[in-house]
C-alpha cells in the first residue's frame, strides 16, 4: 500500500524517513504517492529530499500528476518540462514509475467536449513517452461531482482507453461520492485498471474510515475475487487522523493497516 503526502508537507524530510521506518517495523507501506508541483522549487527540493530515500528503502514512488489544465496554459501541449521533472523522480528510485492524472474538467463545458479535450493531451503526452523512452505508465482517475460541477466517473472514462498506452485508476472514494456504490467494474475496464485510490468520505474526500461511507471490507475483498495484483494507494489526508501529533496519527494509521486492511488482502 502507498499513501498520499500532499496533506503533511509540513513535516521535515528527515523527520519524514525516521518517522514511517521507526513506526512502519511491519513494512506494511510499500510506498508514496507524491503530488509535486513542477513550477515550485522549494516544493520540487522538498520532494526530492524524501524520495532520495526510497532506492535504500525499497519504497516504490507514485506521482499525481498536476492539473493538464494549468499546464497547458503555460507550455501548451509539449509536455517536455513536465516529463523531465518527473524523471529526475524516476532516476532517483531507479524504478519504473506510474502517473496518474485527473481528466480536464470546466465549470459551464459540456463533459462531451471536455473529454474530447482529455483524449487529445493524454495521447499526446502517450506519444512522447513512447517517443522518448521515459520509464512511466500513465493512469487517468475517476472523478466525482465538485462544487457543482459533473465530472467523470470510471464509467464515463472508457472512451478514453481507445488510447493504447493508457491505463485506469479507480478512485473507489470518488463513486461512493457520486452514490455509486456497486464495488464492481465490467471485466472491459477492470483488465485496464494499474491503480486504486481507497479512502473513506467526510465532509470531503480523503477521510480516513471514520464514517462507514466506503465500504473498504467488501472494496478489497472484490479486489482479491478479481486477483487484482496492483496498486492500492491509501489515499487519507493525515491531517484528518485522530492524534496529537505527526508520530501518533501514522502510528494509529499503520495500526488500522494492519489489522483491518491487510488481512483482507
Amino acid at each position: 500500500m502507498s499513501i498520499n503526502n500532499k496533506f503533511f508537507k509540513h513535516c521535515l524530510s528527515n523527520k519524514w524517513q525516521d518517522t514511517w521506518k521507526h513506526i512502519d517495523k511491519d513494512g506494511l507501506f510499500k510506498g508514496f504517492e507524491l503530488y509535486i508541483d513542477i513550477d515550485n522549487i522549494e516544493d520540487i527540493t522538498y520532494s526530492k529530499e524524501i524520495v532520495s530515500c526510497f532506492k535504500d528503502n525499497k519504497w516504490d514512488l507514485q506521482i499525481h500528476g498536476i492539473d493538464l489544465e494549468q499546464y497547458e496554459r503555460k507550455h501548451g501541449r509539449n509536455y517536455k518540462h513536465l516529463l523531465n521533472t518527473y524523471l529526475e523522480f524516476a532516476n532517483l528510485t531507479n524504478k519504473e514509475i506510474i502517473i496518474t492524472f485527473h481528466p480536464i474538467t470546466k465549470a459551464g463545458i459540456p463533459q462531451i467536449l471536455t473529454l474530447v479535450e482529455t483524449y487529445y493531451s493524454i495521447s499526446e503526452l502517450c506519444n512522447q513517452i513512447v517517443k522518448y523512452n521515459y520509464p512511466f505508465k500513465i493512469c487517468i482517475e475517476n472523478l466525482n461531482k465538485l462544487n457543482g460541477v459533473k465530472r467523470p466517473n470510471i464509467f464515463e472514462l472508457s472512451p478514453l482507453l481507445e488510447i493504447e498506452k493508457l491505463s485506469l485508476c479507480w478512485d473507489i472514494g470518488h463513486d461512493v461520492s457520486d452514490n455509486i456504490c456497486e464495488y464492481y467494474l465490467h471485466d472491459l475496464l477492470f483488465k485496464r485498471i494499474k491503480n486504486i485510490h481507497l479512502h473513506d468520505i467526510g465532509v470531503s474526500d480523503h477521510y480516513p474510515f471514520y464514517y462507514g461511507k466506503t465500504d473498504y471490507e467488501r472494496s478489497l475483498l472484490y479486489l482479491k475475487n478479481k486477483r487484482y495484483n496492483d496498486n492500492i494507494v491509501l489515499e487519507v489526508a493525515l491531517d484528518y487522523l485522530m492524534g496529537n501529533s505527526y508520530d501518533e496519527k501514522i502510528s494509529k494509521l499503520c495500526t488500522f493497516v494492519k489489522d483491518k486492511l491487510n488481512p483482507l488482502l
